[in-house]
């Protein structure tokens, strides 16, 4: 189906994020934050969830000592990057991301 093809790809793509977290001890993270993997943005064709971008930053904040600095550089879907905007900024002032999508798309 392709909701289950979307949270397969989602799950990829946050697991290949995270041997880059790897055994490094990070005092901050800048991270130069992209949206043009996700969902519905026609350069990238990938489909990241705005979800996912949230447990993505939520993973980050954990290891940077939650010291994470996001600079926006692309998306060319406006809906794909405000949600994704939304999904990190919400992380980034402390909400947490829905447990449905820690318990998906932990870590391998």
């Amino acid at each position: 189906s392709p909701e289950k093809e979307m949270e397969t790809t989602s799950k990829r793509s946050t697991i290949s994020f995270y041997p880059w977290l790897g055994p490094i001890n990070h005092n901050s993270c800048f991270i130069s934050a992209g949206f043009d993997s996700g969902l519905g943005d026609p350069l990238g064709n990938c489909c990241v969830t705005s979800e996912c971008y949230g447990v993505m930053t939520h993973h980050l904040m954990s290891v940077c000592k939650g010291k994470v600095i996001l600079a926006l550089e692309g998306g060319y879907n406006l809906t794909t990057v405000s949600e994704g905007i939304r999904a990190c900024t919400s992380v980034l002032l402390g909400d947490h991301p829905d447990p449905i999508y820690l318990r998906t798309l932990l870590p391998p």
